[in-house]
């Protein structure tokens, strides 16, 4: 059984801001349809980690204190639907264009939380929307979800379709 799900913040927790960023709680709109994998992941003692890029406070479009904020907010709108807040949010903030170390596709954040938590990388999955995501869990050498309509072939599996994704879950 899965002991560690790594998820992407935008586009997978919470619905994505086309060309722009989430800089505040404002804006801030969970994915309803992922709530039933928080679900899932709670009853089943499966730790909640985010790994995001969080390029818009190096770009000067949000400070990092507006970051915190709004995973304060996230956090507090799982408590009340009863569900457990994430266990750990690991953030890259660097530009995507300047040799990142942490910025996904790197492993890094990864690498760091499964040192962190003294997890086994076959223990662990990362849940994302884009292709970075899917090459950071390779570059880790974990598991991988594209949550997404399309069919990206590094992952394990792609899929929207939550229901889905916990039957994968369920069988790994």
């Amino acid at each position: 059984m899965i002991k560690c799900l790594f998820f992407d913040r935008d586009g997978v927790i919470n619905k994505r801001i086309i060309g722009s960023y989430v800089t505040k709680q404002e804006e801030f709109e969970l994915n309803d349809d992922i709530l039933k994998l928080i679900e899932f992941c709670d009853k089943n003692n499966i730790l909640k980690i985010i790994i995001t890029n969080q390029q818009g406070i190096e770009k000067k479009i949000m400070t990092e204190n507006d970051l915190f904020n709004v995973h304060k907010y996230m956090n507090q709108l799982l408590i009340q639907k009863s569900l457990k807040p994430f266990n750990d949010i690991y953030y890259a903030t660097e530009l995507a264009s300047d040799n990142p170390i942490k910025r996904k596709p790197s492993p890094k954040m990864i690498l760091d939380a499964i040192t962190k938590y003294n997890l086994n990388p076959d223990d662990c999955i990362m849940i994302g929307d884009s292709k970075s995501d899917i090459e950071a869990a390779n570059n880790a050498s974990i598991k991988s979800i594209f949550y997404s309509q399309d069919n990206y072939q590094l992952a394990d599996i792609s899929t929207n379709n939550i229901v889905n994704i916990i039957k994968y879950l369920k069988s790994i």
